[in-house]
């Protein structure tokens, strides 16, 4: 009994030591419309890849930064949408000021 015990600890001791040696330098996110890659760096995690679907392929993004990308348009948008939402009970959202 003794000896099945000093297996179970070996084997147990075997797997945490190495087990703790390896650690993930890579995260991959997907699906059908969008890749986004990660890898560890020193500073933290990095995007290294980012690539959208269009059609059929998939369009690389070069240089992914991982900052925040500002939309600009030349015009403001409309004041008040064209689209009309109700709610569950019929009436405009949002109401009337």
């Amino acid at each position: 009994m003794n000896v099945q015990k000093l297996k179970v600890a070996l084997i147990l001791g075997f797997l945490f030591v190495f087990g703790r040696s390896y650690t993930q330098q890579h995260i991959q996110l997907d699906n059908g419309h969008l890749k986004i890659g990660w890898h560890k760096t020193q500073e933290g995690w990095a995007i290294r890849q980012l690539a959208l679907k269009v059609g059929n392929d998939w369009q690389p993004i070069d240089s992914p930064s991982g900052e925040d990308t500002l939309i600009r348009a030349a015009t403001p948008p409309e004041e008040k949408s064209g689209v009309e939402y109700l709610t569950t009970f019929c009436q405009k959202f949002p109401g009337e000021k």
